[in-house]
């Protein structure tokens, strides 16, 4: 390449770059373009320009210059990095496996491929493959709150509360303000039976996004069983009028409308819950038993057949 076409291609790169990081992404993908009508050798002008079509939603096209930096460059880390991202959403787990294993290879003090990868296993359903890359990964980065998040959600699963509750206070502890992880804290506190830290921690999940239905939902079960009923009919009409098809509400709301003695009122709560779901056999036995207290015999429906 000659230097001017080499100053030209630089120029263009260099204003596509400041352009991206100003968000302004059409501007930077034409500059982009530009710099590589006179050096379209680069690897890395085409892993930008990769980036900022996956920024722009242009995700095969972007697939296209992460491809295309690989057949220049097979050991730009990035873009196996980026490429595995695009497979991983698309929905080939094993493909994307394979990308991230390259971008280890080629860089395995990047804790993000670590991670990434992790994932992956996650998705694939091997635990313990995805256990080990994130402690890899935070072994490298120890503060990073996502890892965290998907570590917990990982022992969670496996039943060990205890290494969820454990990774989740540390994704709260670096990134106070995630509402995922606080919900997350507050579901292993119920299951754990430690009630006064579940309600903690939904309190602050809602603090952060009161439109959490299902934050409102366990609260309300949680006032509920305490016999705190002003609270749990609250929460119950607040997740109800976030999510109005969501049955489980409609059947606790029903359950204490009725312990209130409202029974008309319980009555249309559990009819609306088997509308939402008609295997809700808890809904039905609910209302059974108000309908029995109510007075209703199955003897007063004149259209059952002898």
């Amino acid at each position: 390449m000659y230097p001017e076409n080499l100053e030209i291609s630089q120029y263009h790169y260099s204003s596509a770059l400041i352009l991206q990081s100003k968000g302004c992404l059409d501007e930077a993908i034409k500059e982009y373009k530009e710099a590589l009508k006179v050096n379209p050798g680069s690897a890395e002008i085409h892993l930008e320009l990769g980036n900022a079509l996956f920024f722009k939603g242009l995700i095969t096209e972007a697939m296209q210059e992460y491809r295309e930096a690989l057949r220049i460059n097979l050991e730009e880390s990035a873009a196996h990095n980026n490429l595995g991202i695009i497979l991983r959403d698309r929905g080939f787990i094993d493909e994307s496996i394979a990308e991230f294993r390259e971008a280890i290879r080629i860089e395995p003090g990047e804790a993000f491929y670590h991670f990434n990868l992790g994932y992956s296993f996650y998705l694939k359903g091997l635990f313990g493959e995805a256990i080990n890359e994130y402690l890899e990964g935070m072994r490298i980065n120890p503060e990073d709150a996502q890892a965290h998040l998907h570590l917990g959600t990982i022992f969670y699963m496996l039943g060990d509360f205890d290494e969820a509750i454990y990774e989740w206070k540390e994704a709260v502890r670096i990134d106070p303000l995630n509402e995922v992880s606080h919900y997350n804290l507050g579901v292993a506190f119920q299951r754990r039976g430690m009630l006064e830290e579940a309600v903690r921690e939904y309190t602050e999940a809602l603090k952060i996004n009161p439109g959490h239905g299902e934050a409102h939902f366990n609260l309300g079960v949680i006032f509920h069983d305490k016999g705190l009923l002003d609270k749990a009919f609250k929460e119950y009409k607040e997740t109800i009028r976030i999510d109005p098809e969501h049955g489980p509400a409609h059947n606790g709301l029903g359950t204490a409308l009725a312990t209130m003695g409202f029974l008309d009122e319980a009555i249309r709560e559990f009819q609306e819950a088997i509308r939402i779901n008609p295997e809700d056999s808890q809904a039905h036995k609910n209302l059974g038993v108000a309908l029995i207290e109510k007075g209703f015999s199955p003897k007063d429906n004149k259209d059952e057949p002898c």
